[in-house]
């Protein structure tokens, strides 16, 4: 009758050591998966910001402006456009190339994470369209 007693002891410290790890596990999982749908997103809306810019007249704030229509899910105030080839105050012409590059600071979820990652991980997103001729 004793004996139990010890083996119950010991499944709660079995226990008591692994739940944290299973939580840490479980947690990074969902971080990866909210920093993927990040990078999907910010690189869809820079896809099609550069497209439009491509395609119509459109000058640096109107191309923000594309990008956070397209970024449901990400707060457009946190994203940086930090590298503009052809985006200036005046507008784009039709068949300019044009280069927009944005990131995202990525918060994770997982209580120290950004111990381990170092710094905040970020998303990043870059596209370039030239046309097929020069006028």
């Amino acid at each position: 009758m004793r004996k139990n007693h010890y083996k119950r002891g010991q499944a709660l410290v079995e226990f008591a050591l692994l739940v944290p790890l299973f939580i840490f596990l479980f947690l990074g999982f969902i971080d990866l998966a909210w920093w993927t749908t990040s990078y999907l997103q910010l690189s869809n809306s820079v896809r099609e910001a550069t497209r439009s810019a491509m395609v119509n007249e459109f000058d640096a704030g109107t191309i923000k402006t594309k990008v956070c229509q397209y970024a449901t899910t990400l707060d457009c105030t946190l994203i940086d456009y930090y590298d503009y080839v052809n985006l200036r105050e005046t507008p784009i012409r039709v068949g300019d190339q044009v280069i927009i590059t944005a990131t995202y600071p990525y918060q994770p979820l997982t209580p120290g994470l950004n111990l381990i990652l170092g710094d905040t991980p970020t998303v990043q997103s870059s596209v370039t369209l030239a046309p097929y001729y020069q006028q």
